[in-house]
């Protein structure tokens, strides 16, 4: 709630908070229980998820791929409960709305997307909005990193990884749309915190080096904030200006009207 966007997401009437507090909940349920009764649940909660807004697939995503490698058994039941009850609601509000839903959803999905170019320019596009509307937890993303390689070395394979892998995946998509803003990172704002908090289960089992390890996380924070923020606002203007003298041109934008 720090950030711009965790802060417009609270104290706005707008539907981005709601998505992710689904696919939150849907993502726990699955982790934390292991019936077949939660893969239905957690099915339905990603479908109102998607329903509340259609960008909202990261946690679907990611609790196929969780039970893939985790709990086959209940991979048939969540496919099919949230193929049933998706497909039912979307039929029913495509019904009362006389068609209308689907064609304007269409028409709006993808309607400020370009052509390749816009795609090719997501990732840094992703990147500056990250780091600009949500810098309280891009100071995060190394140790959110770092939780990940750490899970991934231990072969846990822990669903909140997952989940912010596939939400980067869905982000770079997103933000090919020339419309899109900060009320988007939401979801990423969250998952960089939880995973982030994944790293100290591991630097609390150790004991005595938790220091060490906590020492470390600070220093680098620090080194990936300077870096990025020079790489983020002082690089660009740098580049362009040495570009103007070389070239010995003006700069447009400071031309007299």
């Amino acid at each position: 709630i720090v950030t711009n966007t965790g802060l417009l997401a609270a104290t706005r009437i707008q539907g981005d908070a709601l998505p992710v507090a689904l696919q939150l909940a849907a993502v726990s349920i699955v982790a934390w229980s292991t019936d077949r009764r939660s893969a239905v649940v957690a099915a339905a909660l990603g479908a109102f998820g998607i329903l509340s807004k259609t960008s909202a697939v990261w946690a679907p995503a990611a609790i196929v791929i969780w039970l893939l490698i985790r709990d086959r058994q209940r991979l048939l039941p969540y496919i099919g409960a949230f193929v049933i009850l998706l497909g039912s609601m979307v039929a029913i509000l495509q019904f009362i709305s006389g068609g209308r839903m689907l064609a304007n959803l269409l028409a709006l999905t993808f309607a400020g997307v370009g052509d390749v170019s816009s795609l090719s320019a997501s990732p840094s596009n992703l990147l500056w909005q990250f780091a600009t509307f949500a810098s309280a937890t891009w100071a995060l993303l190394p140790l959110s990193l770092l939780g990940a390689i750490a899970n991934a070395g231990r072969r846990e394979w822990e669903i909140f990884y997952i989940g912010l892998a596939c939400a980067i995946g869905v982000m770079l998509v997103v933000v090919a749309d020339a419309g899109v803003t900060q009320n988007h990172l939401l979801d990423l704002a969250v998952l960089t915190v939880v995973t982030a908090g994944g790293l100290w289960s591991p630097a609390r089992q150790a004991e005595g080096r938790a220091q060490t390890l906590v020492g470390m996380g600070m220093a680098l924070i620090v080194l990936w904030l300077a870096a990025t923020s020079y790489a983020l606002t002082m690089y660009p203007d740098a580049k362009h200006a040495l570009k103007l003298v070389v070239r010995r041109e003006a700069d447009s934008t400071l031309a007299p009207n």
